[in-house]
């Protein structure tokens, strides 16, 4: 908004007079910007600093503004998500509820009743639900990942240095789920189940190598395999870019396309607590969630990961840029207790933004694209967490696994985290991707979905701190780091 303000001055002179209202529409917040005279758009593409596919990432997280000409009246028009309660607590309410209403219904009605009400109403309900996350998953990985490229790939041909930010963020999400599946197989004593080494393995290699590659374009979509579709999505991403203008309405397509997924993204998760609560209720009738007692294993094991890599962080930040850790500790804290308590990039967004640029002297410019495109493309911790878990998934079934299946996780864990809108319940569709994949039983996917809620509150908050603390070290390289704000105390 402050680009597009400026803009207008450049273009209007600066002695027009700017009208702002603030309102709601359906429950939502609304704020309209005006200005009278000749058609004007601030925000078109051809104008945008780093192209048309940053506008993506930044509709992602929900901070896209829209233009119009109403009259005589240049308007900027931005409508913020309708007060309502964080989907990460939604999704606590349901296993609450799901477990009491199970645990009751068990005790209170005959085992025959319970039989008769499992094959005939819960689960078809549970294959209905299953169904519809692999419905979901198909378009959403698909465009997610073409979006991603798109807009990481725009913003690196900005630059050397973003090129080098974005690297840097894929290879240190890769570093620390690499970690954390160490640390799983370590944690749960799979070493028996690391089977496959040996002279078969160059074959099995390859033939995982070739099994990312398509025979055609509409298998992978029918099929619905994860590894092809993200192969696909990566090709047609760079095309786009390659193509430029060129390919104006498929990128317009693909732009509308974006929208669609996110709405479904939104559904997704609004619909994810209700079935939290039936799966729940059917898999304490059934005995399946019996299991669940078992699941602090793998919390514990995410969170002593998650403490580690930022305890390595602040140590990191510390050492190199000589402040002091509870120096670190205060400027961090309020934007990584509020994503903390709210489980959501989103609502600590401003004080995360705040926290860059007043506390801990990152530049303005560098803040304004950066965090949006790393709140994106950066969530190194939710990637270890849904690493940990396919992990302790395969553990609990005694799967197989060789250093294909561990490398499989691995590249899938990070594409699609990467590429994932980071909105709660949304993971549930990659742990359904991954666990298709490399043959965990789609029942487990009761257990993330009670698992992958608890770790959304760490994993928000300890990857907008992370964030921070990458920032950090872009703005020193680049020269948009002001020291004396760094190194001020807060107290």
């Amino acid at each position: 908004v402050e680009e597009a303000l400026l803009r207008w001055m450049d273009h209007f002179g600066s002695g027009e007079n700017v009208s702002l209202s603030l309102g709601t529409s359906l429950r939502r917040p609304t704020i309209r910007i005006s200005l009278r005279g000749e058609p004007y758009d601030p925000l078109t593409n051809s104008e945008n600093d780093l192209g048309y596919w940053a506008d993506s990432l930044t509709k992602t997280i929900g901070l896209k503004p829209t233009y119009s000409y109403l009259g005589d009246q240049n308007v900027i028009f931005i409508k913020l998500p309708k007060p309502a309660q964080d989907p990460a607590k939604r999704l606590v309410a349901a296993i609450v509820i799901g477990l009491l209403t199970g645990m009751i219904t068990k005790l209170a009605i005959p085992a025959d009743v319970l039989e008769t009400l499992t094959g005939s109403y819960f689960e078809p309900v549970e294959e209905i639900f299953f169904r519809l996350l692999n419905i979901a998953a198909i378009p959403i990985i698909f465009l997610s990942v073409l979006s991603a490229v798109c807009g990481a790939g725009s913003v690196a041909d900005k630059g050397k240095s973003n090129r080098n930010m974005i690297v840097h963020f894929i290879v240190l999400s890769t570093v620390i789920a690499s970690v954390g599946a160490a640390a799983a197989v370590l944690f749960f004593n799979m070493a028996a189940q690391a089977e496959g080494a040996g002279s078969d393995m160059i074959g099995k290699a390859q033939e995982a190598i070739l099994s990312i590659i398509p025979t055609d374009i509409m298998t992978p979509f029918q099929a619905g395999n994860s590894p092809q579709l993200i192969f696909m999505a990566v090709i047609l991403g760079n095309a786009l870019l390659v193509a430029g203008h060129q390919a104006e309405n498929l990128v317009k397509i693909v732009d509308e396309s974006h929208r669609v997924i996110l709405l479904i993204a939104d559904w997704v998760s609004g619909v994810t607590p209700f079935f939290v609560t039936l799966l729940i209720v059917l898999g304490m009738w059934d005995g399946s969630l019996n299991k669940v007692i078992d699941i602090w294993r793998p919390i514990l094991l995410f969170t002593i990961v998650t403490l580690v890599v930022l305890a390595f962080g602040i140590l990191a930040i510390s050492i190199r840029q000589k402040v002091s850790v509870g120096t670190i500790i205060r400027k961090i804290r309020r934007p990584l207790w509020t994503a903390f308590r709210n489980a959501s990039v989103k609502e600590a967004y401003s004080e995360n933004y705040n926290c860059c640029v007043n506390s801990l002297g990152i530049s303005k410019h560098l803040a304004d694209y950066s965090i949006p495109l790393g709140l994106v493309l950066f969530q190194p911790i939710a990637t270890t967490g849904l690493v940990v878990f396919t992990f302790y998934a395969a553990h609990m079934y005694n799967i197989a696994t060789p250093l294909v299946w561990v490398v499989s996780v691995l590249f899938l864990a990070v594409a699609l985290q990467t590429a994932s809108p980071p909105v709660s319940g949304v993971n549930l569709l990659a742990y359904a991707a991954i666990f298709s994949r490399v043959g965990i039983p789609e029942e487990s996917l009761i257990l993330a979905m009670v698992v992958d809620t608890l770790f959304c509150f760490i994993a928000s908050a300890a990857d907008q701190t992370m964030l921070e603390f990458e920032l950090v070290y872009e703005a020193d390289n680049t020269g948009q780091l002001d020291r004396d704000i760094l190194i001020k105390d807060q107290k």
